[in-house]
This record gives structure tokens, C-alpha cells and sequence, in this order.
């Protein structure tokens, strides 16, 4: 906090303005807002060895501090705010499938922005000790966070460009992408994304060949990206310039990644009817089946 005192109100001030958002609101009025960054700047400037979420929340005249009461020990979702496990030493995996309210909105949005702030905080911390791993976040189905996680992804995409590090957002569509707020439509993250994949044209031909920049002959090539069984091409635009490429997906690699529940089940299936046989070997026999 000494070193980066504005950066991590700020990453901080995203993180609480979302866990006391009304029902109805997308974003904190000016005001309310203005009173959390105050909170936390305070609560910075006197931090004790014990500083942690549930002290801040104690100290500090927060607004709407009921709502932030659930997160604190003791809340509805108290038990979240562990620190996340080793995963084969390459994966931060934070666990949250044992709580029983993760279907609850509020906890799905919590949970996200918690991850997000993490991350952010993370990336001030590897700066400060000169480290130079490179942290790579995914965020699959981004559409559902930035409904009310904008402003914070937003933050994450320029601190991901900032500090060289990446923020990989997923979607069906690039409008789902822009954030809705009181001055308009905001494409930031977007424009903080200099590397993009795209699998089709959405939106008129016009809107989007001036959002990305891109030429007729651009339209045309994504106009007509090639799928098959075993194969699908893609249009990758960023600095280098724009081209297609192919992607091949052997069978078995089909079996390790595929989401399908019909798929799954198959495989579950099979693991439990032959006795001793490992889930990689299931794999290998559904490939070649």
C-alpha cells in the first residue's frame, strides 16, 4: 500500500463499490462512490499488522455496511475470503464450488470482482519484488460480469497492458463487451485488447470494420472462416497485422477438453464400469473409438 497508495484505493474502491450495489444499480452514484475511496484512503494511511477485509469493515464509516456485513466472518458469504490454492504450480484456483448460494447473483458478482481484485493486487505485488512471471487471466463468459463488473474489468485490462501482463475476455459477441454507463457506451476494454480472435462479423458490416479498423477484403476473409469436424479457422487481428489460421483438434485432445454433458457422462461412464482404468486412459480408448 506505501508503494502504490492510489493504485490500490483504486483497485480496492472497484472491489467494495460493487459488493454494496443495490439490486437495481450498475454503478455508485458520484457521491457514495467518493465515500468509499475515502473510507479506504483512510483506513490505508493507519494500517495495523492485523489489517485484513473484516478489520476495514470495523475502522472505517463504509457506506451501506450491512451489505458488506455477508462477506465478513460470520456473513452469508463469509467463508469465500480464503486464500486461493496451488494448482500443479502453475494455477492460482480459487474454490468456490461448495457454496451452496452459488447460483445467488450478488454471490456470483462478488465472487468475480474478489478474483478480479486479486489479480490486480497481484500484478502490484510482482512489480514491487522485480518478479518476471507473466500472470495470464481468463474470464469465459464475460458478458454476465461486466453487467456489473465493468468499471473493475476495465481497471484489470489497462493495469494488464500497464504492467505487461494479460487479460483474456471471452464472448459471443464484441458488443458484449462495451460497458453501459451514465456518459454512454465505453469500448475500453476493447481498445485496451490489442490481440483478437474473431469467429465471425456481428453487427452491421460497417459498425464493425471502423470498431477494429479492418478493410473489405478483412470482412470478406471472416466472412467466409471454414469449420469442420476436426478443424475450425479463425481471424486473428493485432500488431503484426491480420491473417487466418486453422485450428486442428485431434481426438483425443476432443475428449479432454470437450464441455459437452453428453460427452462427459460417456466418459464418466467409462471410468466407472472398467475398475482401475484412469481418466487419461478412458480418454485414449473413447479417442480411437
Amino acid at each position: 500500500w506505501k508503494e502504490y497508495p492510489n493504485e490500490v484505493t483504486g483497485i480496492l474502491s472497484e472491489f467494495i463499490a460493487i459488493l454494496i450495489l443495490e439490486t437495481t444499480e450498475k454503478e455508485l452514484s458520484k457521491e457514495m462512490y467518493a465515500k468509499v475511496e475515502s473510507e479506504i484512503k483512510k483506513y490505508g494511511e493507519t494500517l495495523s499488522p492485523t489489517c485484513s477485509f473484516n478489520e476495514l469493515i470495523k475502522k472505517s464509516d463504509l457506506p451501506r455496511k450491512s451489505l458488506l456485513e455477508r462477506w465478513a466472518v460470520g456473513g452469508a458469504f463469509g467463508n469465500i475470503m480464503g486464500s486461493p490454492q496451488k494448482h500443479d504450480n502453475r494455477y492460482l484456483y480459487f474454490n468456490f464450488e461448495n457454496i451452496q448460494t452459488a447460483a445467488n447473483a450478488d454471490f456470483s458478482q462478488g465472487c468475480m470482482s474478489l478474483v478480479a481484485s486479486f489479480y490486480n493486487l497481484r500484478l502490484l505485488s510482482e512489480r514491487l519484488n522485480n518478479q518476471s512471471n507473466r500472470i495470464i487471466f481468463y474470464i469465459d463468459e464475460a458478458p454476465f460480469f461486466i453487467k456489473r463488473n465493468g468499471n473493475l474489468l476495465k481497471l484489470t485490462a489497462a493495469n494488464s497492458r500497464k504492467f505487461g501482463h494479460s487479460l483474456i475476455t471471452i464472448a459471443q459477441s464484441t458488443f458484449d463487451l462495451l460497458i453501459e454507463g451514465e456518459n454512454g457506451v465505453d469500448d475500453a476494454i476493447l481498445r485496451q485488447s490489442p490481440t483478437r480472435f474473431f469467429f465471425q462479423v456481428d453487427g452491421t458490416e460497417e459498425e464493425f470494420s471502423s470498431r477494429f479498423a479492418l478493410e473489405d477484403n478483412h470482412i470478406d476473409a471472416l466472412r467466409s472462416l471454414q469449420r469442420t469436424e476436426d478443424s475450425r479457422e479463425v481471424f486473428l487481428s493485432d500488431d503484426f497485422g491480420n491473417r487466418i489460421l486453422k485450428l486442428e483438434l485431434s481426438r483425443e485432445e476432443y475428449w479432454r477438453y470437450t464441455s459437452s454433458k453428453t460427452d462427459n457422462e460417456k466418459l464418466e461412464a467409462l471410468v466407472k464400469a472398467v475398475p482401475n482404468l484412469t481418466r487419461a486412459e478412458a480418454i485414449k480408448c473413447l479417442a480411437v473409438s
